[in-house]
């Protein structure tokens, strides 16, 4: 095992062939020139955190010009820009300096699955912000494998 600063650097380990396996991928076509991809074993509804204050949304299309925080080198960043160009999609760490971001004003919300935010806010943002937004569709997880290895590909495809 590996152990990574963050997300980036685990996608360069899996590109420099220094990391086997990724668990929790989504499936992308940059992805697919280095690793191969089991079925997606999990899909995770898709939110946006924001301040207290934020009415609900349900037409992220309205949002023109707000800015929201996802993690750098997330798969969702490509669909969000294409999906909703209006958009000002800001690359952060991770969660949770995209939720400080959120809290302190610098970002309007924050996107990512119900999941993780909902652990965060009740490990570290407890009252401070709210789940304002879902986005269509989900996140679908699967398992990545270097692409030169179709045995391993096959022994986690057959564990799913």
């Amino acid at each position: 095992m590996k152990k990574t600063v963050n997300w980036t650097e685990s996608l360069e380990f899996a590109k420099q062939r220094k990391c086997d396996i990724l668990s929790f991928l989504m499936t992308t076509s940059e992805r697919r020139k280095y690793l191969d991809f089991t079925t997606a074993y999990l899909k995770a509804p898709i939110v946006m955190a924001t301040r207290n204050d934020v009415p609900f949304i349900n037409d992220f299309n309205l949002l023109k010009g707000k800015k929201l925080g996802i993690p750098k080198g997330y798969a969702f960043i490509e669909i969000l820009r294409v999906k909703y160009p209006d958009l000002i999609i800001v690359e952060v760490n991770n969660i949770d300096d995209g939720l400080k971001k959120v809290v302190q004003g610098d970002l309007y919300g924050y996107i990512g699955t119900l999941a993780t935010i909902g652990y965060s806010f009740q490990k570290r943002f407890t009252g401070e912000l709210k789940i304002s937004g879902k986005f269509d569709g989900t996140w679908d997880f699967s398992v990545g494998v270097r692409n030169d290895d179709p045995i391993l590909l096959n022994i986690f495809q057959k564990a799913i």
